[in-house]
């Protein structure tokens, strides 16, 4: 299996943080948030790992190149002149991603979730995507049934008829390689293509079988710099350190 981490971002919110570091290189717990991902995916045995680049892209791979620890992964560059959306970032990589399932993951969130269970519960439910979710109980981004299939996602007027449990989306994503080679065989490559309305919502009209996985740990999404200071916080009561 692969990896595809987003980290093309801005990072708009941050700024002014952002204007000088990457997104993806913010530290908190005393590493960089893109190593606390690649530590995930390590333990779930995933080393053939692509990321899309584009704001300050020169800085992270410098990164990559210097830094000892993560020799173990082979990484793939995927530069975006202009950005190209979540789904024009996949589409971008289908060289790279065509030849194996694949995990997507977002470089501004932080999560302890375990991707080994999540890809048991993928591969036992025989879905071709799943996306992974925080439950809430009132539907921000998608609904799913009794049998965790997506009835609904990114919808302003969720139907209450065929769904049990609804959640906001984590930015993790694992996927069938069949879907990139068949189902979005016809988008280019270099044009830019929103994740829900040009990727999943159509993926859901053709009847592809999609799967939420609920995320019961802790997450949490950094773009912002009050949720930052909530990340930091999170690290100094769990590791009782100052400097995070």
């Amino acid at each position: 299996m692969k990896a595809l981490i987003l980290a093309a971002g801005l990072g708009k919110r941050l700024r002014p943080l952002t204007d000088s570091i990457p997104k993806s290189l913010i530290r908190f717990g005393n590493k960089e948030s893109i190593v606390h991902i690649l530590e995930k995916l390590r333990d779930a045995d995933i080393n053939n790992i692509g990321i899309n680049l584009h704001h300050l892209w020169k800085d992270l791979v410098r990164f990559f190149a210097t830094t000892s620890e993560l020799t173990d992964f082979s990484f793939y560059f995927s530069y975006e002149e202009h950005l190209l959306g979540t789904g024009g970032a996949i589409i971008n990589c289908r060289d790279f991603l065509f030849d194996d399932d694949f995990i997507v993951i977002n470089s501004d969130i932080y999560s302890e979730l375990d991707l080994k269970k999540l890809i048991t519960f993928h591969d036992e439910k025989g879905s071709q995507l799943t996306l992974v979710f925080k439950p809430n109980r009132q539907p921000t981004d998608l609904k799913i049934d009794s049998a965790f299939h997506i009835t609904e996602f990114a919808e302003k007027n969720f139907s209450p008829e065929t769904s049990v449990q609804g959640g906001t989306f984590t930015g993790i994503s694992i996927w069938k390689k069949k879907i990139i080679n068949k189902n979005l065989s016809s988008l280019n490559k270099g044009k830019y293509y929103e994740f829900s309305g040009d990727i999943i919502l159509p993926l859901l009209r053709e009847g592809l079988e999609i799967c939420g996985y609920p995320h019961y740990d802790f997450w949490m999404d950094f773009g912002t710099p009050e949720s930052l200071k909530r990340l930091q916080y999170h690290f100094k009561k769990k590791q009782g350190v100052k400097d995070v």
